[in-house]
């Protein structure tokens, strides 16, 4: 009885772990074509409006916090990138782009 235990006991390990090692594949992600970007706001409703930014679908702010003279980086996904580099020349927010495709 010993030996069906360890026996069943090496099988599941097996299935887990590639039950795991499948999980892990399906679930990489693509980045081709998003963007990164540093924006400076220059003031306490521009850090505000980056913040809110950083609520939209497809925008993701990778800086802890948004404040004036701070550097803040966003991630922007190809679909949201007309949106928020119109919304950033808008507001006149001095910005760069880090990355033409996060991908790489």
């Amino acid at each position: 009885m010993g030996q069906l235990t360890r026996a069943s006991a090496f099988l599941l390990a097996v299935a887990l772990a590639v039950a795991v090692t499948s999980a892990t594949a399906s679930s990489s992600r693509s980045y081709r074509g998003y963007r990164v970007l540093s924006a400076v706001p220059e003031h306490g409703d521009l850090a505000a409006e980056l913040r809110s930014m950083s609520t939209w679908t497809g925008v993701d702010m990778w800086s802890r916090r948004a404040a004036p003279g701070s550097p803040v980086t966003l991630m922007v996904a190809p679909a949201a990138q007309r949106r928020v580099l119109q919304r950033l020349e808008e507001l006149r927010v001095p910005y760069t782009l880090s990355e033409h495709d996060a991908q790489r």
